[in-house]
This record gives structure tokens, sequence and C-alpha cells, in this order.
């Protein structure tokens, strides 16, 4: 690496769009210096938000710091704790290349699905208002109005096009309630053991979150977007001046 002894330039992991193979991977960038959009380095678009606004070493705790243009600060040896705006911008990017996906596959009459990877199943499943299920639907209905004419889908409508598995539970990470228990059981049904009626318009499911469950032993050739929703969004990995 070329630098001048005034220019500090970071490495930081990140997830990383991999365009061999068309998803994101959590991998380290190269060389990035001040006023570089991570977006652009990293072709993730969750990162649009995210451009260096400066790297220095802190006299305090004498540790690096990364400071971005929208307030965000990573410190060497932690990650990001602004995870909750990365993942809606992951969100909103997923959802509107669903919709892309959806209006280029559906008159050829292939159904188009996305799948949600997320943290930790509370953050989807539980009673007190889980910040991914959240997310997602507020950034579905802001996606929605785009591809509609401003339209707003119904609550019932949003609610049917999530489908959610999670092969390894334990009481509390899901609501308690009845009427969740009997749907998990149905959806849990049709995204293993009737892949025809998942893979069929008469099907209203059209994006999956799972925890880990469904990246071993579960192929689907219909699933065109995937999303990692982690608490591991940035970390410094090097740096140098």
């Amino acid at each position: 690496m070329q630098s001048t002894p005034s220019q500090v330039k970071a490495k930081l992991k990140l997830w990383k769009l991999n365009k061999t193979k068309g998803r994101f991977e959590f991998k380290e960038s190269g060389w990035l210096k001040k006023d570089d959009n991570i977006a652009n380095k990293s072709g993730n678009e969750s990162y649009r938000d995210f451009t260096i606004n400066r790297i220095y070493k802190s006299m305090t705790d004498r540790k690096w710091h990364v400071v971005f243009t929208n307030g965000t600060e990573i410190i060497e040896g932690s990650s990001s704790a602004n995870k909750e705006q990365v993942w809606a911008l992951q969100l909103e990017w997923l959802i509107r290349r669903h919709f892309q996906n959806k209006n280029r596959l559906n008159p050829q009459g292939i159904k188009n699905l996305s799948l949600i990877f997320i943290d930790r199943v509370a953050n989807y499943m539980s009673s007190d208002r889980p910040i991914i299920k959240q997310l997602f639907e507020q950034k579905y209905r802001q996606v929605f109005a785009e591809f509609n004419d401003g339209q707003q889908p119904s609550d019932s409508a949003v609610e049917a096009v999530q489908g959610f598995y999670f092969a390894k539970t334990t009481q509390g990470e899901y609501t308690d309630k009845e009427d969740a228990c009997r749907k998990n059981k149905e959806i849990f049904d049709e995204i293993l053991h009737n892949k025809q009626r998942l893979l069929s318009f008469e099907s209203p499911i059209e994006f999956i979150f799972s925890h880990s469950a469904l990246g071993v032993g579960w192929d689907n050739p219909n699933v065109f977007g995937i999303a990692t929703l982690n608490k591991a969004i940035l970390r410094i990995r090097n740096v140098r001046k």
C-alpha cells in the first residue's frame, strides 16, 4: 500500500458483495480512507449512508476509531453499534430487489422468494415488538407503495407474505400465543414439506425468515435474494498510516 504520512487508512470487516456467487459475505475490505463511501467500496447499498469522516487513534483508550458522516463510530476491537440502521437499509435493499425480480419473473410463471437470515429468533418472534419484524414491515410498506402507485397493503397482506422457520427453539423465543404456535406448524410444513405449494402463486409467502436451519439441507431454486442480518455490521481489521 502507498500512503502519505498525513493520510491514515483502515481496513474494515463488512458485508461485501461476492459478484461471482451473487451473495454478500462478511469479509475484509481493501484499504479505506477519509471520504470513501462504504457502499461504493463493498457493492453493498446497505452502507450508502456510511462515508468515512475521520480515522484517528484516541489518546484516551489508545484504540483506533473510524467515524462516519452519519454519526456512527466504530472502535478497534468492537463492531458498529448502529446495527438497526444497517438492518433497515439491508431490508429495504432486499425488498426493493424482490419487487424488481417479481415484476420480471411473474409474467414467466416463476414465483420469486427472498430469504432473510437473522441473528436471534427473539428479534423476529416475540410478544414485545421484535425489532426485525418491525423493520421488515415498515420497509415492506414503503417499497410496496413505490411499486403500486402509492397504495398501501393491508395488515393481513403484510403478514401473509412472511414465512418463518427456526429449527432450534427454546421456551421464550416464541410468543406463547396459541395462534402463533398454530401458524408456525403450518408454515413449517409448507416451507419444508410442501415445496410445490410454496413455489405456487397459491401460497402468499414470499419472504422466509430463518436463523441457520435453512442453510443446511434446504434447497430452493426460486430464492433470488438473500439478506443476512447480524450483530456484526462493521469491524476495524487493520489501520495503517
